[in-house]
């Protein structure tokens, strides 16, 4: 989950990703809280406020659209796409038709969902986290967890996309991003969490995991 600006952007398991306004979720609640009996009760059959979900994006598998995936990890950033200034949120799962999800809070189905592969780089199988970056003029998304490299299968960090190279639809909303895969690293460890700072991407290992070089447990760094 991510909030900004009074709103939650939650990767909701069997649903997608949902968008949540905060100022109505408290709508009701009494000034000392709610009684906890009552609100659990609420919680586990119509639930609470549920006009405060304002958009569902279904994420569905094109072959199966019956089939609701799910998702891991979600980011979410302003952005210029088609010149025009607007809110996206990026995600990864952990099946191969949601490596990457790029989608509009406003719209109910992604702008883009599918496979972050290439015959030259890579694979990522399993999407674990995800993160943005920006270097220079271009925009990146860096998402880590298990893929292939060549014919090898390792903690992988998939490195990629250009969300703002999108083409406009007759109605002028763009109709579907365009990511361009840059790399696929691999790791050598699980990848637990990304965190970029300048140019430079620190993956951390994963839970239990231990560097095999001395004083160094648990983490990596790259440039991006």
């Amino acid at each position: 989950m991510v909030v900004k600006d009074g709103i939650a952007y939650v990767a909701s398991f069997g649903k997608g990703l949902q968008v949540v306004d905060l100022s109505l979720t408290r709508t009701g609640f009494p000034a000392t809280g709610a009684q906890f009996f009552a609100i659990n009760k609420a919680l586990s059959t119509d639930g609470v406020n549920p006009e405060a979900v304002v958009n569902t994006i279904t994420v569905t598998d094109e072959q199966n659209p019956a089939l609701r995936l799910p998702l891991n990890d979600l980011r979410v950033a302003d952005m210029v796409l088609n010149g025009v200034s607007r809110r996206l949120i990026f995600a990864t799962g952990p099946r191969q038709p949601v490596g990457l999800v790029i989608a509009d809070p406003a719209d109910p189905q992604p702008l883009w969902r599918g496979r972050l592969s290439s015959p030259d780089k890579g694979t990522l199988d399993f999407g674990y986290v995800i993160t943005l970056a920006q270097v220079g003029s271009k925009p990146l998304a860096l998402v880590g967890g298990y893929g292939n490299v060549g014919d090898r299968r390792f903690g992988t960090g998939a490195r990629g996309a250009r969300p703002v190279a999108a083409r406009r639809s007759a109605r002028g909303r763009p109709a579907r991003a365009n990511p361009t895969i840059l790399a696929v690293l691999r790791m050598g460890h699980s990848v637990g969490d990304i965190l970029v700072r300048g140019q430079t991407a620190i993956v951390s290992a994963d839970r239990g995991t231990v560097d095999p070089r001395p004083g160094r447990d648990g983490w990596r760094r790259s440039s991006t």
